[in-house]
């Protein structure tokens, strides 16, 4: 049960903090990259959801993707951050 929380509050963490990274990143005035836009478009056709092939929901769709980015970013740094927190924990509990 406590590692079930552990995992729990790590994954709300990375959710949360992925979403205010993709916030940040979604408020600075910039345009979608060709290679993004072409992508999607490509998923799009592969999958045959013609009826999402429009730039309205093209947009949404890239915002959804940067979400997951970032809360993916956000979860690879704080596993390294635990993992690092852990190995400094040992080293001391090991030094006299």
């Amino acid at each position: 049960m406590k590692k079930a929380l552990y995992i729990f509050a790590n994954v709300l963490v990375a959710l949360v903090g992925g979403w205010w990274l993709a916030q940040f990143v979604a408020s600075l005035p910039y345009e979608m990259p060709s290679w993004l836009d072409s992508g999607i478009r490509a998923g799009i056709r592969l999958t045959g959801a013609s009826q999402l092939d429009n730039t309205d929901d093209i947009e949404t769709i890239a915002i959804i993707l940067a979400v997951v980015a970032c809360s993916a970013l956000i979860g690879v740094v704080l596993a390294l951050a635990i993992w690092l927190g852990c190995r400094l924990v040992a080293r001391r509990r090991r030094a006299p």
